[in-house]
Parts: structure tokens; C-alpha cells; sequence
């Protein structure tokens, strides 16, 4: 007998003893059953409560766009770092979802994608649940459900699963996700109300999914070459060293890394490359199309080429500017 049967018998037998001193059953049971539908929803990861032992990233909101000082990109009109419009192609409606889609759309990312999603209330089922279900799905959706079930295959090789958690974050509302890797992979998703600060979006989930990536290459070829090979794009430059320690050397801005986020650590070198890659794909396109850019086309040439070494070439939609970059370059010449 699982958790919610044994929950509901004594809620039940509280629920009679209640009636028969003061009455309204019946409306004490349609509250207990929708907390109990609440507490399903949640109750997927039975590492939801653990302490963790953590190895992963919190990242915070990236402040500082150097692509506003990059002198040959000065016109950003598709620039953005909200959820793209899928309007033309969005099969799920806007208004608030009940909580059936949200069951729905958590069966259907396990079923399709391998990944077990959790949510807090009303996260998928509330006003901006149908926002954020689009996010997730078109993250996923980018990098393909083949190479997703590739890469969680790959993790269950070394007894990992991969959970997808949707909360209320710490409190600290410049924390816009993490990734751990303990007893499993966990990817979070922080949610909070000013949307300026919300990490249910395609930008914060496509970074943790690009951690969660690195982690399993770093399975296969270990952290010390993973670093080592990072690093030897960047030249004289040194990573920071500190999540939040950034080096603010403008020569660098565009042409070695994608973000000054990227300067701290070679994960996050890795991750935002991966971030602005599904989020910015023309800007991408255009920047490493420059041979004045080299050491960032070389670094992403070698994250494609190690994915598809290690896990899968199933994600070739991800790398579409750098494709793109290939063929201007070979034209140029």
C-alpha cells in the first residue's frame, strides 16, 4: 500500500471522528482530497526531502551582457532572455491549467524524455503554467527526445537517474536553478514571482541540462582533462576560481567565452556556451561566424564534438549556429 492509501485512511478516520462531533464531512473531505492531489504531484522523487551531499552549481542571474559592447553586434533585435515565442506552435493553452495537464505533462516527459519531473503547487497548474511547461518541453524538444534518452541511458550505466524538480527556490531570488549530482542527477528549476528572477524558463533549464551533460562526459574522461581541455581555448586567461568571482577583462567578451558567467569555472564555461547556443541562436550564429572569435568557435566546435563522441550527434538542432558558423567560415575562403 503506497503513501497516499495509507494518508487517506487516516485522514478518513479524522474526517469521521470530526463529523460525528461537529458535522460537514463531506466538505472536509473535498479539502483533504485536493491537498492530497497537491501532494501527488510532489510525491514522485524520493529524494525530495534528502540532504545533500551535493556536487553541482547554483547559478545566479548574469547581470552583464557584454554582447551590448561587442562593437559589430549593435542591433539586437532578436535578442532576448525570455521564454522564445512558440505562439505558432504551442498546443497548450495560455489560461490556467487544471491539474490533470500538469499530471499529464509529467507522465508525458517521463514517457517521452526518461526524466522524472516534480513540481511544488501549482507551479505546472497555476497562471503560468502553461509558460512553463513550453519551456521545458522546448528545451527538450531541442536537444531531441532520441539524445535525451541517450544521455539518461548512458547516467542509469552508473546508477543515476535524472530528476527534474520545480520549487519555490531558497529564498534567494538570484538563484535561478542547480544542478547536484548525489545518489542522482537533480536538476532545479527556483521559481519566483517577479519574472525578472524566474528560473523556469528555456535559458536557465538549457544551462542545467548542459551541467547535467558535463557531469556524464566528466564520467568518461574525468574532471582534470574535462578542465585541462577547457582551459586551452582561453590562453594566458585563468578561470576565476569562484562561482561569482568574475574576471572583467573586456577583450575577452565575445571572443573566448559566451557570457562573463562562463569566466568563473569551465562548467560554466561549458554551460553558457550550451545556454546561448538554444537561446540565441542568430547572435551565436554571427559571433562565431567572426574569425576574429576563434578561441569561442574552437571551444564549441570541441564541446559538439565530445557530446557526440560520449552520448549521442541526436542534438545537432543545438549546435545549428555553429554549423551555420562552419559554412560561412568554408565560404569565406
Amino acid at each position: 500500500m503506497n503513501l497516499r492509501k495509507y494518508l487517506s485512511i487516516i485522514l478518513c478516520l479524522l474526517c469521521i471522528t470530526t463529523a460525528l462531533t461537529f458535522g460537514g464531512c463531506l466538505e472536509i473531505l473535498e479539502v483533504l482530497n485536493e491537498v492530497l492531489d497537491e501532494w501527488e504531484i510532489e510525491s514522485d522523487s524520493e529524494y525530495a526531502d534528502d540532504d545533500y551531499e551535493y556536487y553541482g552549481f547554483f547559478d545566479g542571474y548574469d547581470y552583464y551582457d557584454f554582447y551590448d559592447d561587442y562593437e559589430d553586434y549593435s542591433d539586437y533585435s532578436d535578442y532576448s532572455d525570455s521564454t522564445p515565442d512558440r505562439s505558432s506552435d504551442n498546443s497548450i493553452p495560455s489560461a490556467t491549467l487544471d491539474k490533470s495537464s500538469a499530471k499529464s505533462f509529467i507522465a508525458s516527459v517521463r514517457s517521452n524524455y526518461k526524466i522524472i519531473l516534480t513540481a511544488d503547487n501549482w507551479l505546472l497548474s497555476g497562471s503560468h503554467g502553461a509558460e512553463h511547461m513550453n519551456s521545458i518541453e522546448y528545451v527538450l524538444a531541442t536537444f531531441s527526445p532520441a539524445f535525451v534518452g541517450k544521455f539518461v541511458d548512458s547516467f542509469a550505466d552508473y546508477r543515476y537517474r535524472i530528476f527534474l524538480e520545480l520549487n519555490y527556490g531558497t529564498g534567494d531570488a538570484y538563484e535561478l536553478g542547480s544542478t547536484l549530482l548525489y545518489k542522482d542527477v537533480t536538476i532545479f528549476l527556483h521559481y519566483n514571482s517577479d519574472s525578472y528572477y524566474n528560473g523556469i524558463t528555456v535559458g536557465t533549464f538549457a544551462h542545467e541540462l548542459a551541467h547535467a551533460i558535463h557531469f556524464l562526459i566528466e564520467e568518461n574522461i574525468g574532471e582534470a582533462r574535462s578542465q585541462r581541455d577547457m582551459k586551452s581555448f582561453n590562453g594566458s586567461f585563468d578561470y576565476a576560481g569562484d562561482y561569482y568571482d568574475y574576471y572583467w577583462d573586456e577583450s575577452l567578451h565575445g571572443t573566448t567565452f559566451a557570457t562573463d558567467y562562463g569566466m568563473s569555472n569551465h562548467y560554466e564555461d561549458w554551460a553558457t556556451i550550451i545556454e546561448r547556443l538554444v537561446t540565441e541562436p542568430d547572435v551565436m550564429g554571427r559571433i562565431l561566424s567572426d574569425t576574429r572569435n576563434d578561441p569561442l568557435f574552437k571551444k564549441t566546435q570541441y564541446i559538439r564534438d565530445t557530446i557526440y563522441k560520449y552520448i549521442s550527434d541526436e542534438c545537432s538542432a543545438v549546435f545549428e549556429p555553429l554549423h551555420y558558423a562552419e559554412a560561412t567560415r568554408r565560404l569565406a575562403y
